[in-house]
């Protein structure tokens, strides 16, 4: 009996949201670590396949075709963000969350882990260095106000992830609420807040198919958005250097996602959670706060949002194989000093005579 209470007072309880992520999901009982990938989820490759076809299909034409998906890809969130809000706002013991999200720890301020949180935060979102700022820009008229498009990306993105606290922490409140526990205790860093706490929300409020649509959907859209930004940046710079690539953009966007899932097969083994906390360490800062956390996944839609803001609306025509040979011709004109035109700036195909003859005034300039 003595040895049945001790055994009793060792036992660790989960929840059901938990149980149901690592072992039906992620199977991690299947797994001694890094060095055992095991098997590999095929249901989880499968969707990995199905989103790696869509952003395929939303790219391969280039900016004319990934200019209109992102119009629902980038809006599509902050309208989840608005129902989210509101939802949680209402929702018993929110008020507490919400005062502990307002009511940071001063304290913290001086470790230095928390600044690189915040650094890591600010270039996830932004995405300032990845090339993907530069990629999207290019497209834009030569006489482009960048600096106001600065400013506009810079503000969407800090609002945004001030909104999405609101959303989250509401949530948070009411799962404390209703666990009797405090707020420390029901918060939780990395993918348990996404795909285990929220989840498991969700699961007690009226509706709760509804809500779990769509943030779901929510996730989704961010995710797609973050990969036609990196995605772009590659074809884009690629396309610039080499004019075989930009002539046979289909089948080079092809190869690019083909690589892609083919990497990202490692994602989908039994060790997957442990492959993706090896890239955090060594291509992020290697650890993350609650807050940045809590907020990646909604501001990662600034990044495409902002992008777009300063593309989508400067395309005049589908980025055919003529309006890749003009991009590269128009970037001749921007490094030889022309700079009388930017490369969409033409709104017509050019004919061979018509690149002929522009490439002759350039080489007599």
């Amino acid at each position: 009996m003595t040895s049945q209470n001790a055994a009793d007072n060792h036992t660790v309880y989960t929840s059901a949201a938990h149980e149901y992520f690592n072992r039906a999901i992620l199977e991690l009982h299947e797994s001694n670590g890094l060095h055992d990938l095991g098997a590999i989820k095929w249901d989880i490759a499968l969707c990995l396949l199905v989103v790696y076809l869509v952003c395929y299909f939303s790219l391969w034409k280039g900016i004319s075709t990934s200019g209109k998906v992102v119009w629902f890809t980038a809006l599509f969130p902050y309208a989840v963000l608005l129902i989210l809000l509101i939802r949680g706002v209402t929702l018993p013991g929110s008020t507490e969350g919400i005062r502990y999200y307002l009511n940071p720890n001063f304290s913290a301020i001086t470790k230095a882990e928390v600044w690189v949180d915040a650094a890591t935060q600010v270039f996830f979102s932004l995405g300032p260095g990845f090339g993907v700022l530069l990629a999207y820009a290019s497209y834009n008229k030569y006489h482009n106000n960048v600096y106001k498009d600065a400013l506009l990306t810079s503000l969407i993105n800090s609002a945004t992830s001030f909104i999405a606290g609101f959303v989250i922490f509401s949530v948070l409140g009411y799962m404390a609420h209703a666990s009797g526990k405090s707020i420390q205790d029901v918060a939780t860093e990395g993918p348990g807040l996404v795909f285990i706490v929220y989840p498991a929300a969700i699961a007690t409020m009226p509706g709760s198919m509804f809500w779990a649509l769509i943030f779901f959907m929510m996730l989704l859209t961010l995710g797609l958005d973050s990969s036609f930004g990196g995605s772009e940046a590659i074809i884009t710079a690629l396309s610039d250097e080499f004019p075989i690539i930009g002539n046979n953009r289909e089948i080079f966007v092809a190869c690019l996602f083909t690589l892609y899932f083919l990497v990202g097969l490692a994602s989908c083994s039994q060790s997957q959670r442990n492959v993706i906390l090896n890239e955090n360490e060594i291509g992020g800062s290697g650890h993350a706060s609650k807050d940045s956390l809590a907020m990646r996944e909604s501001s990662g839609q600034d990044q495409t949002l902002g992008n777009s803001l300063q593309s989508r609306n400067d395309v005049t025509g589908p980025a055919s194989k003529d309006n890749l040979a003009m991009k590269e011709s128009s970037g001749q004109d921007q490094t030889l000093g022309n700079g009388s035109q930017s490369r969409n700036d033409v709104t017509g195909p050019a004919s061979k005579d018509s690149l002929k003859t522009l490439t002759q005034a350039h080489l007599q300039d």
